[in-house]
């Protein structure tokens, strides 16, 4: 509870190679080591992704927010601010590109999940949404069509990604092995787990695919513990500069009785789930466009406990 200040002093070491070859060969999956990987994550799929369990419900919160991106001087000025020009002393600056934004849109909103393995049904119940808009930036319809594009629900065992009306197919999906190109880049331990950090690309850049990282489990579950997803530039999505997925996967444990007998349910959940888009107003891309982000956090989760019928009605 208390704020520190930590001062790490780090000192510099070097190494001296004396050769460094590099071999350059074509891809291919056959002997490829990170292909027979991502051969052992779909063949444990569909034990590792949520859908396996008969019931589960949590407690969802989804914040969202947009901003109005690159503010210029000319932008303070103009007729559409006249009224409000005070909004300024709330504009930011993005560190990585230097630009200057407004936030003009933000919603939250609490429900509560819950899902049935068979007959298989899903039902969400909104308990509260707070929205405030900065009035006279942008029609009611404009904004809307952001918050769609933004609230879509990302899968990543799901065979195709639909997003921004385009469905993306998933480095997870079958037929990946023949869409991607996947690259061993390092192990690591995280969480007292060994991983696999493993690169992944569309072979060729028109493709309707990801390319990004996942670090993948190596034990028994192949599973995916983490994940990042970007679009190539290459790709015309519809008014879409940047795209940016982020998903962790946690171990979730449960106690559940049933039938007056106790029991424990241990699974794999999502942890974080972040959506950043840039949408452009205008074809140039050096122009004012508008930054959406989305953050979803989960608590109270419960697996394979009962679900009455009612809920699903």
């Amino acid at each position: 509870g208390k704020y520190q200040e930590l001062t790490i002093k780090l000192a510099p070491s070097s190494f001296e190679l004396s050769e460094v070859e590099v071999k350059v060969s074509k891809y291919k999956n056959k002997g490829n080591p990170a292909v027979e990987l991502i051969k052992k994550v779909l063949e444990n799929k569909e034990k590792n992704r949520r859908e396996s369990f008969d019931y589960f419900h949590y407690e969802k919160y989804e914040k969202v927010d947009m901003a109005y991106n690159n503010i210029t001087e000319g932008t303070r000025k103009s007729l559409l601010f006249r009224n409000i020009d005070f909004v300024f002393n709330f504009a930011d600056t993005n560190k990585t590109t230097g630009k200057v934004y407004l936030p003009f849109f933000f919603r939250e909103a609490l429900s509560d999940v819950y899902f049935r393995k068979d007959p298989k049904a899903e039902k969400e119940y909104i308990h509260g949404e707070f929205n405030t808009v900065m009035p006279g930036v942008f029609d009611n319809i404009g904004i809307a069509s952001f918050i769609q594009n933004l609230s879509q629900p990302v899968d990543i065992y799901d065979n195709a990604i639909n997003l921004v009306t385009v469905d993306f197919i998933s480095p997870l999906s079958p037929i990946a092995p023949n869409i991607y190109r996947f690259y061993i880049l390092d192990t690591s331990v995280i969480k007292e787990t060994p991983m696999v950090h493993m690169y992944f690309a569309p072979r060729f850049k028109s493709d309707k695919a990801f390319m990004g990282n996942m670090w993948i489990a190596l034990d028994s579950t192949y599973a995916v513990r983490r994940i990042e997803l970007g679009i190539p530039k290459e790709i015309n999505l519809n008014w879409v500069n940047e795209m940016q997925i982020t998903q962790e996967f946690s171990w979730v444990e449960t106690d559940n009785i049933i039938n007056g007998v106790k029991h424990k349910s241990r699974g794999l959940m999502v942890s974080q789930d972040d959506l950043f888009m840039d949408f452009a107003i205008t074809k140039n891309e050096e122009s004012k466009s508008i930054l959406g982000s989305k953050k979803v956090s989960y608590r109270n989760i419960t697996l394979n406990n009962p679900i009455p019928d009612s809920v699903f009605r």
